[in-house]
């Protein structure tokens, strides 16, 4: 009997992983922490209302919106697509979820002015709640 439960159990914990891999995203508040992709240092902390019907807004706070958007999801992959406030700035993630509260990927963003302007991060998500 102990042999067969440790036979199943490596089954169970598979699909357990699967379901975990393939969680769906969760619109609502989340912080996210970004990182330089070269240096490692902490850029900044930020946080983003993903709405339901596909729009976000980014700021240091949800008071202070600097960044608006879009956001769509398949799976466990959600893309982001930003303009900044100011007019000049752009930027796009590429997310990976792995469990309904947390996701990672990275970012990029340039200025529409001069393409050399702009950061390249990898970045960490935690979800805090379901409205913004």
């Amino acid at each position: 009997m102990l042999k067969t439960s440790l036979k199943v159990l490596p089954l169970f914990a598979a699909v357990f992983m699967i379901n975990e891999a393939n969680a769906a995203f969760t619109a609502g508040l989340w912080r996210v922490r970004q990182y330089d992709v070269v240096t490692k240092a902490e850029i900044n902390v930020m946080e983003t209302c993903f709405s339901k019907d596909g729009t976000l807004k980014q700021g240091s706070s949800i008071a202070s919106i600097e960044w608006t958007g879009s956001w769509e999801s398949n799976g466990d992959l959600v893309l982001v697509r930003m303009n900044n406030t100011d007019g000049v700035r752009v930027a796009e993630y590429t997310l990976t979820v792995f469990n309904p509260t947390v996701m990672t990927g990275y970012n990029q963003s340039w200025s529409i002015l001069d393409s050399s302007a702009g950061f390249n991060t990898s970045s960490i998500w935690r979800f805090l709640k379901s409205s913004c």
